[in-house]
């Protein structure tokens, strides 16, 4: 890993990488927590941001020259072009470090809006981007107790604190986000 650490310390801001670093250490502890491998949450978290380094205007140019596949990006490119650094990351993961761990590769792709179909690896890395110790806001305290104890309804909380987030500051909320929480929570609806 420590070719990665190496990337990231060449390609991120300080602050991207004490991000990266701080969701590596609660992925290894939910990870541990929910029986899923340390090893491979680890290696998610390091990736998760690889793409974040690059200028969101960029962005939908990089997506388009390395023809990586983003559902609605052009709504994406136009709306929130940064949310396509988790495609991106994904893209670095598996063409300069080799990764071809599907499962991985998933994770850092739905980190962002979720996926209406996570895997617990998915769902760890998910939360713990959300729990960060750089992170600062309201229900941090109440998410951290949620991850603990239940990660599906951590997950949920992470999905409301996400979505009213982009709701109060007026931004585009992605579509799949939506998407996700309908199907996470259809029985309940």
């Amino acid at each position: 890993m420590q070719h990665i650490l190496d990337y990231l310390k060449a390609h991120v801001s300080p602050a991207r990488y004490k991000h990266t670093l701080g969701t590596v250490k609660v992925s290894r502890a939910l990870a541990e927590r929910y029986g899923v491998s340390v090893e491979k949450a680890a290696l998610a978290a390091l990736l998760h941001d690889t793409g974040k380094s690059m200028p969101a205007a960029d962005m939908p140019r990089f997506v388009s020259r390395h023809r990586i596949a983003v559902p609605l990006r052009d709504e994406v490119s136009a709306h929130s072009p940064a949310l396509l650094h988790s495609y991106i990351s994904a893209h670095i993961a598996r063409n300069i470090f080799d990764i071809t761990d599907k499962d991985i590769l998933h994770a850092i792709t739905a980190h962002t809006i979720g996926a209406a179909v996570m895997s617990p690896l998915a769902k760890i890395l998910y939360v713990a981007d959300s729990l960060s110790p750089d992170r600062r806001y309201p229900a941090l305290k109440r998410i951290r107790a949620l991850a603990i104890s239940n990660l599906d309804a951590a997950v949920s909380a992470v999905m409301v604190n996400k979505m009213q987030y982009v709701v109060l500051k007026k931004k585009w909320l992605h579509p799949h986000a939506v998407i996700a929480w309908n199907t996470i929570h259809r029985e309940s609806l």
